[in-house]
């Protein structure tokens, strides 16, 4: 049990200063989770103020596949009835974990040759980087962006972001205006994040697909969120059992920031979730447990994709 509390300090000491960071890391208990995907059940959700305060906020959820649209696929391990999951029994029967192992490469090259990525171990630069630019390259696992605006009197200043996940597809049109995001954080393992967000104008110009978009949203080793992402994301822990007393395993649970109805996601499935009229979002979740272990916070994994349909 010391072991445990050792790790519970850890982890909260880490939300807070993700907290402070902008993200918006919480906490979401289910009553009652014996449904691998809780597409028509409540939860109490949690919300983790600082570390050190003893209050906290709490509000219910109800998330609900037949309001959200939200459909489910196979995963590792499921069904595409239930979306897959970490949960070996049924309905109120707790079975053992069985977790996933999926990873989110990423990879970004700055015009002066910095790389960020957890792929590239001790030569990684860390910290959050942040562009405004026009795609000029893009394909399934990546895109290419010059941040030099069309109007302007300058070199080209080209950045390369690359990243690649079971199941994710994410191309961005060619020359749309995007802000891109990416955060490399290495306390002790590492974490990368990324977020590419269509822009309506840009340094004076129209984008050719003039609405505020998120195209693609991703990390490995967290479950936080970039800067002014218009969702977030938080765990439902699951009634299973792990090869540790202090192992647990969760769904995510992705809410946006307005009124449209959240999903919770089980790991190694991937379901597909309507915001608002015109904005057709993927999800999945790569992984999401706990060892317990004090040097093992990184098990998290997950990305967002979203298709733009131009409303009749």
């Amino acid at each position: 049990m010391l072991r445990r509390a050792r790790r519970l300090q850890l982890g909260e000491h880490y939300l807070d200063k993700d907290e402070v960071m902008g993200n918006d890391l919480y906490l979401a208990s289910a009553a009652a989770a014996a449904s691998l995907v809780c597409f028509a059940c409540s939860s109490q959700v949690t919300y983790l103020g600082n570390a050190s305060s003893s209050s906290s906020t709490t509000s219910s959820s109800t998330s609900s596949s037949s309001t959200s649209g939200g459909t489910t696929s196979s995963g590792t391990g499921g069904s595409g009835a239930t979306g897959g999951g970490p949960v070996g029994g049924s309905g109120g029967d707790s079975g053992e974990c069985v977790n996933t192992h999926e990873q989110l490469l990423m990879t970004l090259e700055t015009p002066d040759g910095d790389i960020y990525s957890c792929q590239a171990s001790n030569k990684t630069k860390t910290g959050l980087v942040q562009i405004q630019g026009e795609v000029i390259g893009a394909d399934d696992s990546g895109v290419v962006i010059d941040t030099c605006p069309p109007n302007a009197f300058c070199e080209p200043s080209v950045f390369k972001l690359s990243y690649s996940a079971p199941d994710l597809k994410a191309t961005v049109p060619l020359g749309v205006f995007v802000d891109v995001s990416v955060r490399v954080d290495m306390p002790w393992g590492c974490s990368h994040e990324l977020k590419i967000v269509n822009l309506p104008q840009w340094e004076g110009l129209t984008n050719p697909i003039p609405v505020e978009h998120l195209w693609v949203a991703a990390a490995d080793g967290t479950y936080g969120t970039l800067p002014d992402s218009p969702f977030k994301i938080g765990l439902i822990e699951l009634p299973c059992w792990g090869p540790e007393e202090w192992s647990k395993s969760y769904s995510l649970h992705f809410e946006t920031l307005d009124a449209t109805p959240p999903v919770t996601v089980a790991m190694g499935s991937t379901v597909e979730w309507i915001w608002n009229s015109g904005h057709y979002m993927t999800v999945r979740n790569l992984r999401s447990f706990e060892t317990g272990y004090d040097d093992d916070d990184w098990n998290w994994g997950w990305w967002l994709t979203g298709d733009f349909i131009t409303p009749d």
